[in-house]
């Protein structure tokens, strides 16, 4: 199930990990409405695909995958009902953990690719387009 704004806690995390079209500073900003601070960092244990007929990607798990991305540190409350509406029901807000370049880890959400939505992962890496 989606997670909503009403639903998120103040104990999770406030950070996002983009691996596509949210990568963009421009895309980003005109969808939350706001620009925190960006950090590059990678997800490990998820890679990344194009999805069927799109231009975008999808992340699903997978046993030794990395996925490079952007982290957004200190995300505001009144972003998250506007990112989960953009990215629509294909995708789950997940909490992650995330390396950024030093070395260091951090929890995230990342959107992932639902379980009934796999089928529309096509097994081609994404390259910034498909």
């Amino acid at each position: 199930m989606m997670m909503v704004l009403s639903e998120y806690r103040k104990d999770e995390t406030s950070n996002l990990f983009a691996y596509g079209t949210l990568i963009s500073p421009r895309i980003f900003q005109e969808i939350a409405l706001c620009m925190p601070e960006r950090i590059p960092a990678w997800l490990s244990g998820y890679r990344r695909f194009c999805i069927k007929n799109a231009s975008y990607p999808g992340i699903v798990p997978w046993p030794g995958g990395k996925v490079s991305g952007i982290l957004y540190k200190d995300m505001p409350t009144s972003s998250w009902k506007l990112l989960d509406e953009y990215e629509g029901m294909i995708y789950e807000r997940k909490k992650v953990r995330i390396t950024m370049l030093g070395g260091e880890t951090i929890d995230a959400f990342a959107y992932v690719v639902r379980q009934e939505f796999v089928n529309l992962i096509e097994k081609v890496p994404w390259r910034q387009g498909c």
